[in-house]
């Protein structure tokens, strides 16, 4: 593990860093946990999956080549941070690991959507998009300086409330050049219906009502040239390996004593994946949060001046994005080169905790402001990523960063 200077954002952990397999150093992974999770137990799980690849189903005749992230890219640093204890008002204002604060997704839009709930995400997300913001320019200044081409090798990602946070941190990010990626497993985009209208218009709020044009059904890209890979087999492998759950029960209502240790430990329980995809539900975000007792931290906000609302969808969603959370930043003319990073949304159907809708929502409303996004949907698949998703990862990142990859040399 490399060390990382993060001494201007002290309330944030050092982040888990996973360094190449192969020399040199050419893309960086800046990949984010869920809610009530860490660096240490979502890293090294993501990068033990493995995954068929290519995606295609091959002839009866062969064996389909199985992979996992690190090998796939063995060139590329991968950087899990994780997130500082704060009051979760879904927990009832326990103290648990969190990006921001945020009610419960699965109550009617007018009830999440609400002023009141909108208002606990903004003190998190302010001080996780700065953090994110510092991050990347660390990473792209090292890219560049060690001839690794700077922004476009860099992909930032993450997992549920992990996703919903990469999503605001690109929206935001004023760099001169586009990311080489992004992505999203089982997420959303936090002031959603505010930004759908800022780019069609303040009439558009009426379409946000789960079945208008916003949340409306849409069918999985490149469906016509992947084909309709059965995951079935793929969710059942995943139940195989075992992760630390924290002491986590699977439906997250009852309550229960554990010792508040460091992260990495060793926990006495442990959760099948398998059982988290089959209800819908995952250790991400199900977790029993009650038995931590410290404090969060604060942040201090700084204020945004309020001005006059750009005519381009995609300017006048970041500013509306950046008034909600009381940020700084340049005036823009046209929208940013971030807005050109390529996208992969990818969501289970069965998905309790963050309803599909929302993912769909996403997908929509950021397509909308010109973002190039690949929305894919897996039948039966909860709160969890699942092989097949990681082999369409895997796939998108090959086909659209122009990276030119070898696989990881076997020994």
């Amino acid at each position: 593990m490399s060390p990382r200077n993060t001494t201007q954002f002290t309330h944030f952990p050092d982040p888990l860093i996973i360094e190449p397999l192969q020399q040199p150093h050419k893309q960086t992974f800046i990949l984010l946990h869920g809610r009530g999770s860490s660096a240490t137990k979502f890293g090294p799980a993501l990068l033990q999956t493995s995954f068929p690849f290519p995606s295609v189903l091959p002839p009866a005749n062969t064996t389909t080549p199985v992979t996992t992230l690190i090998s796939t890219f063995p060139h590329a640093r991968f950087i899990f941070p994780t997130a500082p204890r704060s009051r979760a008002t879904l927990y009832r204002r326990s103290i648990i690991r969190q990006w921001f604060d945020n009610s419960d997704l699965t109550t009617p839009d007018d009830q999440h959507t609400s002023a009141a709930n909108e208002g606990t995400m903004v003190e998190g997300l302010q001080r996780t998009v700065g953090y994110l913001h510092d991050l990347l320019k660390q990473e792209i200044a090292v890219l560049s300086g060690g001839g690794g081409g700077g922004a476009e090798n860099v992909v930032l990602g993450g997992l549920s409330q992990g996703c919903a946070t990469s999503l605001v941190t690109l929206l935001l990010w004023d760099g001169e050049t586009r990311l080489g990626g992004a992505f999203g497993m089982c997420g959303w985009v936090p002031f959603l219906p505010h930004l759908w209208s800022g780019g069609h218009g303040s009439g558009a709020v009426g379409a946000v009502d789960g079945k208008g044009e916003l949340y409306g059904e849409r069918v999985s890209d490149d469906d016509e040239e992947e084909g309709d890979d059965e995951d079935g087999e793929d969710e059942d492998e995943d139940g195989e390996q075992e992760y630390d759950s924290d002491g986590d029960e699977s439906n997250g209502d009852e309550d229960e004593e554990e010792n508040d240790e460091e992260d990495g430990d060793d926990e006495d329980e442990r959760l099948d994946r398998k059982t988290a995809e089959g209800k819908g539900e995952s250790w991400e975000d199900t977790f029993d949060p009650f038995s931590h007792s410290d404090s969060g931290d604060d942040s201090e906000k700084e204020t945004h001046p309020a001005s006059s609302l750009p005519a381009h969808p995609a300017v006048a969603a970041v500013h509306i994005l950046r008034e909600k959370l009381e940020l700084k930043g340049k005036q823009l003319e046209s929208p940013s080169p971030s807005l050109r990073t390529p996208l992969f949304l990818g969501h289970g159907d069965k998905d309790g905790k963050v309803p599909i809708h929302l993912g769909r929502g996403a997908a929509n409303c950021l397509e909308s402001l010109g973002v190039d996004v690949s929305w894919r949907e897996y039948e039966g698949l909860g709160h969890w990523y699942s092989r097949e998703m990681l082999a369409d990862l895997t796939h998108f990142l090959k086909s659209r960063t122009g990276w030119k990859e070898d696989q990881a040399k076997k020994p």
